[in-house]
């Protein structure tokens, strides 16, 4: 048996197994509860727009087309990104 028949089966099998979902926070507006969505782009085959969407107020953020390995995780991290009130903001509010 050859070192190549060794390493072929396992290649197989790990690129056979579907790409985790990333976990998402829920919405900094109103709480829902985030959705991932993708649509099929139209200026290129295999191509798909990526984001992620409330599904209660409609927020989402900015969508990115390419492939999901690399999209995916993007969109998920922008979503998942929060920036803490500055203290201006906050006075206003308290008024």
């Amino acid at each position: 048996m050859q070192q190549a028949d060794l390493i072929a089966p396992a290649t197989q099998a790990a690129a056979a197994v579907p790409q985790a979902q990333p976990q998402l926070l829920r919405c900094p507006c109103c709480g829902g509860a985030p959705t991932l969505r993708n649509s099929k782009a139209q200026f290129a085959e295999d191509t798909y727009w990526h984001w992620v969407e409330c599904s209660a107020c409609g927020l989402a953020t900015r969508y990115m087309a390419g492939a999901a390995e690399r999209c995916i995780p993007a969109v998920a991290t922008a979503w998942n990104t929060r920036t803490p009130a500055s203290k201006s903001a906050a006075k206003d509010t308290a008024q």
